[in-house]
């Protein structure tokens, strides 16, 4: 094949996967995409606080077309943007990095010239994985989620992580994103892509095993999007003879005349922007911070004597350990994981949320703390931290947001 049909056949199967990748994470996940749970919906803009449920149903019954057209046919991404960007603007909760990557993919394969398409998919691929692995070369990684990993690693040919020196361990720990960075570098040249691609393979295959059932039990949608992943990088840069040759009629999806517009906002906000992430100044899943636990965070305590009046759902989710005396911590990410079948959008913004709404929900004045934890540092790993402990303080907190932090009703 040519240079352009070997672009063109990339695309085409870029698209088959972008549908079966919609199609396998929102069936993983697919409490995250109705309403009616006791977990709120929070939209993006307060204009939307006004919008029934019964809106996000008909939009999911159309994206799951959509998604089956594309896995099917390859075609259909218009309808496939349209759809998704609606369903991720009505619960912010929506926003994981594989929805964010699977709305900006979208976009690009229905925009731009051919050649472009797939250099800004490949850009994309390559940013997801430099800035997530920058965004966990720090000491709050190493010795907290990459210890979990190390662990787990470490058991698996028969060693003991306590028989290690503490500073040995954290080092072993900064193995994950140090692999992650190398993909990275290695997938942007011609000559070491497949080096690259099988660094990456690798990874993301170790990655599945680590976060399955069998492991740390991480959520289902996580694990699946590690494979999925792994076979667009494949997709993406693997070489020619790698490639499923496809029949000659089925290239003509290709069309030059597209806008080139969406397909450089895209860009920018894929490869870009992420940049910003680094500072604090864009959100931690369209900056691909994965598994990162460096950002910033609030905790969220109830007094004992108040605990009674949260959902049913949350008590059964949260530990019910007392942290001080007379509160109880509530655990927000395994409420959202267990209601929605995805974790927690990470931040503050979230989380302060959901707090502000249990108060306004339960009529408590000032049984709730929320602890607000600045950015950990990169070397030491140590926050800054104040606690709200009254709810007009913490309505003034929610409302210092530009996002909206008032669930639907």
């Amino acid at each position: 094949m040519s240079q352009s049909e070997t672009t063109a056949v990339r695309l085409k199967l870029a698209s088959h996967w972008l549908g079966l990748t919609l199609i396998v994470l929102v069936a993983a996940t697919w409490p995250l995409w109705t309403t009616g749970r006791e977990l709120p919906t929070l939209p993006a803009f307060a204009l939307l606080v006004l919008v029934p449920g019964w809106v996000d149903l008909v939009l999911l019954a159309g994206l799951t077309l959509a998604a089956l057209r594309l896995a099917c046919f390859g075609s259909g991404m218009v309808w496939a943007v349209g759809l998704l960007g609606a369903l991720m603007l009505l619960d912010q909760l929506r926003w994981q990095a594989w929805a964010w990557h699977a709305l900006l993919a979208c976009v690009v394969l229905c925009s731009g010239p051919v050649q472009w398409r797939l250099t800004v998919l490949r850009a994309i691929t390559i940013a997801v994985y430099a800035y997530s692995a920058i965004a966990k070369l720090d000491y709050t990684f190493a010795t907290t989620l990459g210890q979990q990993f190390l662990e787990v690693l470490l058991s698996t040919i028969g060693l003991d992580l306590a028989a290690l020196p503490a500073r040995v361990c954290t080092a072993l720990a900064l193995f994950f994103p140090v692999a992650e960075f190398v993909a990275a570098i290695l997938l942007v040249f011609s000559k070491t892509k497949v080096i690259g691609v099988i660094v990456a393979v690798i990874m993301h295959i170790g990655l599945a095993i680590l976060l399955s059932p069998i492991a740390l039990d991480h959520s289902v949608g996580v694990v699946l999007w590690n494979l999925l992943f792994a076979a667009l990088t494949i997709l993406l840069f693997a070489p020619q003879g790698w490639l499923v040759v496809v029949a000659d009629e089925e290239l003509t999806f290709v069309n030059d005349r597209r806008p080139l517009l969406p397909l450089v906002v895209a860009g920018l906000i894929g490869v870009v922007a992420p940049a910003l992430g680094l500072i604090g100044l864009w959100d931690p899943c369209p900056s691909w911070a994965l598994y990162a636990p460096v950002r910033e965070r609030a905790e969220v305590l109830v007094a004992k004597n108040a605990y009674d009046e949260l959902p049913g759902s949350l008590r059964d989710a949260s530990p019910g350990r007392t942290e001080q005396v007379g509160l109880v911590d509530l655990d927000l990410d395994r409420w959202c994981l267990q209601q929605t079948g995805a974790p927690l959008y990470p931040g503050q913004r979230v989380t302060i949320a959901l707090a502000n709404h249990l108060v306004e929900q339960t009529g408590m004045t000032n049984e709730m703390r929320v602890v607000v934890r600045s950015a950990a540092s990169r070397w030491t790993g140590e926050r800054k931290s104040r606690t709200i402990s009254s709810a007009g303080d913490l309505r003034k907190l929610a409302a210092r947001s530009w996002l909206n932090t008032r669930p639907r009703m």
